[in-house]
């Protein structure tokens, strides 16, 4: 079974079209090249696999891969 992190790297991945061995955690998502409209593809594919909502301000914290990792898995701490 894949970590949190390695899925949610598969799905930046694939929304930038960039291969997942290059994208470390302390990128950022600008860096990666991801536009508004890859950032909300990203949001949905990830609230769609987790069975999660990330809240506006979560969304608003957005910059890097980590933060993207950190959102997750504090909002599934939650439930």
């Amino acid at each position: 079974m894949k970590t949190v992190e390695q899925q949610v790297i598969a799905i930046i991945a694939r929304a930038g079209m960039i291969p997942p061995a290059q994208i470390r955690p302390a990128a950022t998502l600008s860096d990666l090249g991801l536009s508004s409209l890859d950032h909300v593809e990203c949001v949905t594919a990830i609230e769609e696999l987790f069975h999660v909502e990330l809240t506006q301000d979560e969304l608003w914290h957005l910059r890097t891969v980590q933060d993207v990792i950190d959102a997750v898995k504090n909002t599934r701490a939650q439930r």
